[in-house]
């Protein structure tokens, strides 16, 4: 097995590839790729993509998202693995562990978000990373019923019951009171493509004590950038790739609240996918309040299903708003921190915002 590792000027050029352009699969499609490349946190030289590859195919690949950390002594660079598959043809070979540590080579300080179960017990065997997660908990909030798109994937019997599910769904909805939009007029906010210099400004005041401190270069780069585009359908390209490349409707939103007087007060960045909306980032001052009136006004007007949100202040608020949503669900956010990071940290703890690492982009 031999192993590729592609900075910036090796990415761009395996785009135009023989293996990119007719491989069974591809390890990034080209939007991502294009992307990992403006990313302003990455060097010339900073690995961004490894392959496993066996007679010229392709058994495997992991992403590595450069980032810095800021930690009492300065700033750190550090990674984010992003994308960890192994060809079933290689399974039960040691190839996932050997691409984890194999990244852990180009960037010892690295951290991993989201993880799933099974890919856990991987970075566990390579003894490289904490075993105890990180975890950084919030709440899932269901606005409206939604049964035709949550119940199919579980079992066959509710995908031939999908119409029957949908007029569910109808009816339910049509009786929901929530997210009244009869005091809009009351709100003083304004939505953005950009983080402007104003908006930069506030974030650089409001940051606090985070890990990672974000400009609007970064978050900018987010906006302008994005790991998944809104198609109807993948094409012979993105289905070619193993995670996540388009959505029917995938964007972003930056929100800017304003006090009586003109002055900015909040900042909030949304990922939206289809009906479902996340925190990506939230900067305020002491207006916890007026920012959760501006998110029940957005969940109304794009009619949202599901609002997943981390950032503790706001999940305290929002719960709240009593008549928010049908249900409410706590949820998880597991990371793994690698060894050499947590001994440099001095802890295990993080100070994070919803969307840093790759979280924002997907």
């Amino acid at each position: 097995m031999q192993f590729r590792k592609l900075n910036k000027q090796a990415l761009a050029e395996y785009l135009n590839s023989e293996a990119f352009t007719n491989g069974e699969h591809i390890p990034i499609t080209r939007h991502r790729a294009l992307s990992q490349i403006k990313n302003p946190k990455a060097g010339d030289d900073d690995t961004l993509l490894i392959l496993a590859e066996e007679n010229g195919e392709l058994m495997g690949y992991a992403g590595i998202l450069p980032d810095e950390m800021q930690l009492n002594t300065g700033f750190i660079k550090v990674g984010w693995l992003s994308g960890l598959w192994v060809s079933e043809k290689a399974r039960g070979k040691g190839v996932g562990q050997q691409l984890i540590k194999q990244a852990v080579n180009e960037q010892p300080y690295m951290l991993s978000g989201d993880y799933v179960p099974f890919t856990k017990k991987l970075y566990d065997r390579t003894d490289l990373f904490e075993k105890e997660p990180f975890q950084l908990n919030g709440i899932r909030f269901y606005i409206k019923s939604d049964l035709s798109n949550i119940l199919p994937p579980k079992r066959k019997i509710f995908s031939q019951l999908k119409p029957v599910l949908k007029g569910v769904d109808g009816f339910v909805n049509l009786f929901l009171n929530k997210n009244s939009k009869k005091d809009s007029h009351l709100l003083s906010y304004s939505n953005h493509d950009f983080i402007d210099d104003e908006m930069n400004e506030f974030i650089q005041a409001h940051q606090a004590t985070g890990h990672f401190q974000r400009q609007a270069v970064d978050y900018n780069w987010l906006l302008q950038n994005p790991w998944i585009l809104s198609k109807p359908n993948k094409n012979a390209h993105n289905a070619r790739y193993q995670f996540s490349s388009v959505e029917p409707l995938f964007t972003n939103h930056v929100f800017v609240s304003r006090n009586e007087f003109g002055k900015m007060n909040g900042l909030m960045i949304f990922s939206q996918r289809n009906r479902s909306l996340k925190l990506i980032a939230c900067y305020h001052y002491n207006n916890l309040s007026q920012l959760a009136n501006i998110i029940c006004q957005c969940l109304a007007n794009w009619k949202i299903s599901t609002f997943t949100v981390f950032h503790a202040e706001l999940v305290s608020e929002l719960k709240q708003r009593k008549n928010l949503a049908l249900k409410t669900r706590d949820f998880t956010r597991n990371y793994l921190i690698s060894k050499a990071l947590i001994t440099r940290m001095g802890s295990i703890g993080l100070n994070l915002q919803d969307g840093d690492g790759d979280c924002g982009f997907t």
